[in-house]
């Protein structure tokens, strides 16, 4: 790569200058603060009113600037730099720091790598534009570059690099762990890092090449069977992987394999709203398959016509294109060696799985029996399948049970029957994926046995934390393996941080982080955990979920787990809460021991098995062995926790057995828009993904670490002095740029000491100090600044007015010479000289020699500055030579220092294979403990055989008892010949002693070299001294020993005795036993009769249940009737009523057209008959008031029609009377008026006559109306009263249902607490005979030891008596040839010294025998606690017997409250009367 090029990358993947300098230039963190709004906030700081409270101003969304009083420890501090490419650089570390760091990076600089300690942080950017930093040139600088630097921009590429680097280099296996949410873009990382390592290996043979084209291919594959879409990701992967390359010596790709983990087989029968079903499906549907195939194989819907594709209820996305996809599949299938007629056999299995959805059943009324509506979807299920239709169904609706050697068909109901269905398809499925796997795995293996595999990296692409709205058992296993990573991480970073401290010799105090977790897995992994507790309901025949919360609720509640607090106003869909590290999270246990248990009938089982399919044979071909040897009625092999609990411990071992390196994909919004990020989400991830839980781990220690140079050249300008001559040399020895430098430059540094320390090559800091410093250095470049901008105005100022000044004194000149000008101009001398002065040259030669002096004298002067510059220069060449010489010796001290450092590099990297090899110890102790465990539990299935044994074996140790006491006897007679043989030898060596004195006084009168041979003698005979000394001190260790003996002695006789106490206690506990089985036996008795009579009870039940059913039946069809009947009539009421109104709405008409026409004749009449003007006005008036009348009549009828009784009974009252005075007044007027009145009182009476009438129906249809009305209330009133009966009596229906349940209930918790307690005690047993196996072990083991170690001791004593022997034989002829001869004296030295290192060697074979003895003494101690730990336990063992009697008398008391079962029956008797009543009161 060219300059250039390396230049365009690195603008690709670094922060823009310009944005660096905007926040370099930027002053205004100083006065700002975060605080918590959703999630967090910048302010000002205004002001800080105590220690606990702070002012902080801010603006509002509508612009206007407020002012709110905030807890500081709601705060937090923003950090200086937020462009940085590692988070832990951060002055500031805290989560809104981190945010905003991320946010800055993420929009800003549109940079979606960021490093956060051993995390790369990967943001999702929702775009194809950041395509350009996955080029190959930029493939290629991580490539050359990493060679060059180790510390590069932030890219998964540098990850990849750095894991092939250590295959490499250290030669140690490597792991890249990535985790996210659903969309974060884990598949696309996984692709993109293994394509880079591939690349990056160069393995350009063929081999190579086949492996890497086939990987592509098997990822694609695995995306068609285990990506689904969700709501948030079109591509979505629904399962763990953990792909493992193979690599040799050379780095070359040899092989690979893909593990998986926890699929989402649930999504195969039901996905949730918005959701789509594994892309396999849709592609086999789509127009991407061949039709005839699709024929054949009977599927002729549409994808969302099919009941398992059609729960998600979504339309086709325009992301995905399943008919591209299919034909991608199909052949990246045969590219992978797939057959055709594999590809159909896969298609045909996939085509049973919808079909079986396809099947519809139904259930009879009343009975628990289901049956299939239709037999066209089973015809083509069993078609595919190749099995009998009619088996099929017949395991589905009717399975057979085996009691005995007989098979009994047994009704199943329609729950049941769906359930067998769904499990069925769920693990079809699961079958076909992991043969899938398999095969591709089988294809990627390299079966040369030449390549041999020398490391691997294996990339793990795991889902994230999740906390949903309810989280289920999918949830649950999901964060409890990324507990178990999350505390990986912790330990890997804790041993990370202490290697780099131990290297840089940093006091520090050792926290070892993966602790911190250890609570919550400890709450889930123990003994009594929640997978155990998981695993034993899924064992219990009638285990359910509100037992196991029961069980849970009782065994772990604590801290870590609560049960959850529900009410009417905090209905939540949580039953219990985990502490986890993210956080606290709520889980639903509804469907959990279903789940866990994954069962399928066996039934089902076993006729899938006689499936002639090919695949399908594969499938189910050892069901019918494992079928035969268990008499269940479902698969139970293992449950899904314990066989994922074994997968994830062999994936964390291996994971430990790597160097591991992080990556955490994190989605910045569910909208999908590019460069936009919520806050709140993305802090939600980095929660959950761990990431700021491995910066509170950076919190405790030193985050920020400088190298010496960048800390002097960025804080020198921080030092302190109070003279010149002090910053000088501060000045010099900071300039050297070394640890001495660092020190004192933070020596002279307003700095806390407690928050940093000093390395061999670095300086760490601890939070916050960055950011003081950082403060103070901003404040002393703004003074500086400020001043030197002061100066620089100060300066300009001066110059101006230095400028005027000159400017002034130039006016004035030019005045005065225009002056003289103006005089000299008129005079006439001045005139002549000026002529004159051409013609005279001597004025020209002395300007020539004023010209030449003046130069003269600059010379002179230039002279002088260079005499003053070399005598300066020369004091500087002094200084300068002595700055050398200091320069040389600090050189030197660096040299030094190196060697030093070199040294010390050495014995780091030895430190570290000796840790290595410490650690590797260690998994090998580990590993032989597991294999001791092992065997252990072989040993106790073969107690019962080897107690035969133990008894023969005590038998022999009586016999060896004995055979010791007559050892011992006779080693007790062997020291009484040893102890006066030893006194013999001391006699001659007196008598040897008083010969060498005599010989002594003879060689006095000897010359002076004699003399100096005297003195040799006498020194000789100090060394025979000590040798005696040494004989008393082993005489003295052989009386300990004897000593030590007789102890073991006397713990023999008190073990024996114990021993006999043990089986004495052992006798009455099986006594005791057998006693507590009696009275079991007859609490069993009890119980079943008790189960008698609740059955009796229930028949009775369920009798009178179905007749008040019957009853309650009668009743709704009657009232059904009656409200029939009342609604016809009310129709016909309604007509009738609508009939009356049209015919007075006519009579209104006439009426009104009637006055008019009398009111015309009145005003004609009214002149001809002026006489009779006062009878004339009444007779004439009174028809009138007598249709006003009758119109007010009418217009109140119709308007109180509907009105209440009340008024009608006043209309019955005033009706009467007013047509009886219309009636009177109408004969008066034609008796009255004549023949001109007769026209209009005719017409009135006439038509009053008919309105009276009319008017009598009106009233007498709106009376019964009225009385209707009354008798449907009443109706209505009846029919509440009869519900409220019913209601009342199915409560009281369902409060004995509840407690004959609960009765039942009860019964079975007592059968299972006796169960458990039988159980116990014979665990208990066990335990006893265990011990007691252990206790004869170690006696045999004590007795072996104490044989070997006396006959250890016989043999040194041997030894040493021996050794003695040889020294006075050979001390004896020495004294005969030293005084025959003197030149043997030295011969005579040499042998002492001999002799002295015999000595010597005997005292350490004496060390040792005494070390022996305390080693046995030792195990003599540790036998004796083992003992007293038996005699504990067996005591916990009585105590744990009275407390099994004390529940049994719980029991006995809960037996009797089954004596409530007479309350039960008078309560039924009850029931019955009222029931008797309400049948005599229904006819009525």
């Amino acid at each position: 790569m060219s300059n250039t090029d390396r230049n365009n990358v690195k603008s690709l993947l670094t922060v823009p200058e310009k944005l660096l300098k905007e926040e370099l230039n930027s002053n205004n963190y100083c006065d700002k603060i975060w605080i918590l709004d959703l999630p967090y906030k910048i302010c000002t700081l205004i002001s800080q009113i105590d220690s606990n409270e702070v002012v902080v101003g801010f603006k509002d969304n509508n612009g206007i600037f407020k002012k709110k009083n905030v807890k500081k420890q709601l705060t937090q501090s923003v950090s200086s730099n937020h462009y940085v490419d590692d988070m832990c650089n951060l002055s500031e570390l805290n989560e809104a720091s981190v945010i905003a760091c991320l946010k800055a990076r993420y929009i800003n600089a549109n940079l979606i790598h960021t490093y956060s300690g051993l995390f790369c942080v990967f943001i999702n950017p929702w775009t194809t534009s950041v395509s350009k930093i996955y080029t190959k040139d930029v493939k290629d600088f991580y490539k050359n570059e990493f060679k060059v630097e180790k510390i590069l921009p932030p890219h998964i590429y540098y990850v990849a690099m750095s894991a092939y680097d250590g295959i490499l280099s250290g030669n140690k296996n490597q792991s890249i762990l990535i985790t996210g949410e659903s969309g974060a873009g884990k598949t696309e990382n996984t692709k993109k890092i293994i394509e880079y390592i591939i690349e990056a290996s160069d393995s350009s043979s063929s081999k190579c090449n086949k492996m890497q084209n086939d990987l592509i291919n098997s990822g694609i594959v695995l995306e068609a069977f285990a990506n689904a879409q969700t709501i948030h990701n079109c591509n979505s992967s629904r399962v763990g992987k953990f792909i493992k390359l193979d690599f040799d010596k050379n780095g070359k790709l040899n092989n690979a394999k893909i593990n998986c983990y926890l699929l989402e087989k649930s999504r195969v029968v039901f996905q949730n709203p918005g959701d789509r079903n594994f892309h396999i499906f849709y592609q086999m549907l789509s127009d991407g398959a061949d039709e005839k195939r699709k024929m054949s194989l009977g599927l002729k819907k549409l994808p969302n016509e099919y009941v398992f594709l059609s729960h998600g209820k979504i339309k086709n996305d325009a992301n995905l294109n399943d008919k591209e996809d299919a034909q991608s599949t199909i052949n990246a299938l045969l590219m992978l060696n797939f057959t055709e007629e594999n590809i159909s056999q896969i298609f045909e299995v996939l085509s049973i799985i919808l079909h079986m959805g396809e099947i519809k059943f139904g259930e009879r009324k009343g009975l628990d029996i289901s049956f299939v509506e239709s037999m066209e979807y089973v015809k083509e299920v069993c078609r595919l399948s190749q099995i009998d239709s009619s088996k099929f169904v017949d395991a589905l609706t009717q399975p057979t049970i085996k009691i005995g050697d007989k098979l009994i068909r047994k009704n199943q109901n329609l729950k049941k029957t769906l359930s067998s269905v769904l499990g069925l398809s769920k693990l079809i499925y699961d079958k076909l994926f992991n043969w899938v796997v398999d095969r591709c795995n089988e294809l990627l293996l390299n079966n040369d046995s030449n390549n041999y595999s020398s490391s691997f990296i294996g990339v793990l692409d795991m889902a994230g934390f999740e906390i949903m709205n309810i989280n289920s058992f999918e949830q649950f296993c999901i964060n409890y393996t990324n507990e178990r990573l999350q505390q990986f991480f912790n330990h890997f970073m804790f041993i990370k941080e202490q290697s780099e401290y131990l290297n840089e010799r940093i006091e520090w105090n050792e926290i070892n982080f993966g602790v911190d977790l250890q609570p919550s897995i400890d709450l889930i992994e123990a003994p009594m955990g929640l997978l155990t507790l998981l695993q034993e309901e899924c064992v219990v025949p009638n285990g359910n979920d509100i037992s196991m919360l029961e069980k849970l609720t009782k065994t772990l509640d604590g801290e870590i787990f609560q049960k959850a607090r529900q009410s009417v106003k905090n209905n939540n869909n949580s039953h219990f809460t985990i502490k986890h590290y993210a956080g606290i999270v709520g889980y639903n246990i509804e469907g959990w021991v279903e789940k866990n248990r994954d069962t399928v009938d066996n039934n089902v089982l076993e006729i899938m098995g006689t499936s002639n399919h090919s695949l399908l044979k594969i499938f189910f071909k050892n069901i019918s062995n494992t079928n035969n040897n268990t008499n269940k009625n479902s698969r139970t092999t293992t449950t899904v926790t314990l066989l994922y609990r074994e997968s994830l411990r062999n994936l964390i071992e291996v994971l430990h057995s790597t160097n591991a390196n992080f990556i955490r994909c994190i989605v910045p919004n569910y909208e999908k828009r590019a460069f936009l990020m919520n806050e709140t989400l993305v802090l939600n991830q980095l929660r959950c993904n761990g990431v700021l839980e491995g910066i509170r781990i950076c919190q405790r220690g030193y985050p920020n670490r400088m190298s010496f140079n960048d800390f002097i050249d960025r804080y020198k300008c921080l030092l302190i002095y109070n003279s010149k001559e002090i910053q000088n040399s501060l000045r010099r020895q900071v300039g050297s740029k070394n640890r001495d430098a660092a020190v004192i430059l933070c020596n002279y540094i307003p700095i806390d000491k407690e928050g940093y320390q000093i390395g061999i090559t670095k300086i760490f800091l601890k939070i916050g100090v960055v950011s003081e410093l950082e403060n103070l250095r901003k404040k002393y470049l703004f003074d500086c600044i400020s001043n030197f901008q002061g100066i620089c105005r100060w300066y300009i100022e001066q110059k101006i007015i230095k400028y005027k000044y000159n400017k002034w004194d130039a006016i004035l000149t030019i005045q005065d010479n225009v002056k003289e000008y103006i005089y000299t101009n008129q005079w006439d001398w001045w005139k002549i000289f000026l002529k004159v002065k051409q013609i005279i040259p001597i004025k020209q030669n002395e300007k020539k020699i004023v010209d030449l002096i003046n130069q003269n004298k600059q010379l002179e002067k230039e002279l002088e500055e260079m005499k003053t510059l070399l005598l300066e220069v020369e004091k500087k060449m002094e200084l300068l030579k002595r700055e050398i010489s200091i320069l040389q010796k600090e050189l030197e001290t660096k040299d030094d220092t190196y060697s030093e450092l070199k040294i010390e590099f050495t014995n780091s990297e030895k430190l570290l294979c000796f840790m290595e090899k410490r650690f590797d110890e260690q998994q090998s102790t580990l590993s032989k403990m597991q294999s001791i465990l092992k065997q252990n539990e072989k040993l106790l299935g073969k107690l019962k055989q080897e107690k035969e044994l133990l008894e023969k074996e005590i038998c022999q140790i009586k016999e060896s008892h004995h055979t010791e006491q007559t050892l011992r006897q006779n080693f007790e007679r062997e020291y009484e010949e040893y102890y006066n043989k030893y006194e013999i030898l001391e006699k001659k060596h007196s008598q040897l002693l008083e010969n060498s004195k005599n010989y002594i006084e003879c060689l006095h009168s000897m010359e002076a070299k004699l003399d100096e041979q005297k003195d040799l003698s006498q020194k000789q005979n100090n060394k025979i001294v000590d040798l005696q000394n040494t004989i008393v001190e082993l005489n003295d260790n052989i009386n300990k020993l004897d000593a030590v003996l007789n102890s073991e002695r006397h713990l023999k006789r008190k073990i024996e005795d114990l021993k006999d106490d043990i089986e004495e206690e052992l006798e009455n506990l099986r006594d005791k036993l057998e006693r507590s089985k009696g009275r079991e036996e007859t609490l069993k008795n009890q119980c079943s009769e008790k189960d008698r009579k609740i059955e009796k009870l229930e028949n009775k039940i369920d009798q009178k249940s179905e007749y008040m059913e019957e009853c309650i039946n009668e009743l709704k069809k009657m009232h059904k009737e009656t409200q029939q009947e009342m609604k016809n009539q009310l129709d016909e009421y309604r007509r009738k009523c609508s009939k009356l109104e049209q015919d007075n709405r006519t009579l209104k008409i006439r009426v009104a057209d009637d006055d008019d026409v009398n009111e015309k004749s009145i005003i004609e009449d009214t002149d001809s008959y002026s006489s009779y003007k006062s009878n004339s006005r009444l007779g004439s008036r009174q028809p009138s008031l007598q249709s006003i009348s009758y119109q007010s009549s009418i217009s109140n009828m119709t308007s109180s029609r509907y009105s209440t009784r009340s008024s009608l009974l006043r209309r019955r009252e005033t009706e009467p009377d007013i047509f009886m005075t219309a009636s009177m007044i109408s004969n008066e007027n034609l008796s009255t008026n004549g023949s001109l009145n007769r026209s209009p009182s005719f017409n009135s009476s006439r038509y009053t006559s008919n309105d009276m009438g009319k008017d009598k129906k009106i009233y007498n249809l709106e009376k019964q109306i009225q009385n209707l009305y009354q008798e449907n209330q009443l109706t209505k009133r009846e029919l509440e009263v009869y519900k409220t009966n019913l209601v009342d009596i199915d409560r009281r229906n369902s409060s004995l249902k509840n407690q004959i349940n609960a009765m039942t209930i009860e019964n079975n918790n007592l059968n299972n607490k006796i169960e458990k307690q039988e159980n116990e005690i014979l665990m208990y047993e066990e335990r006893l005979k265990k011990y007691q196996k252990e206790t004869n072990i170690w006696k045999q083991k004590y007795e072996e030891m104490v044989d070997e170690s006396r006959k250890e001791l016989l043999m040194h004593k041997k030894k040493s008596e021996e050794k003695l022997k040889e020294i006075c034989f050979e001390y004896n002829k020495k004294l005969h040839s030293y005084s025959t001869n003197d030149r043997n004296k030295i011969k005579i030295q040499e042998e002492l010294d001999e002799t002295k290192a015999l000595l010597d060697s005997t005292k350490a074979q004496l060390y040792e025998v005494k070390k022996h003895s305390k080693s046995q003494s030792i195990l003599g101690d540790n036998w004796e606690n083992k003992y007293r730990s038996c005699m504990i336990e067996i005591e916990s063992l009585r105590d744990e017997n009275a407390s099994l009697k004390n529940k049994v008398r719980r029991q006995y008391k809960e037996i009797e409250l089954l004596t409530q079962q007479n309350e039960i029956k008078e309560e039924c008797a009850i029931f019955e009367k009222k029931v008797d009543s309400f049948q005599e009161s229904v006819p009525s």
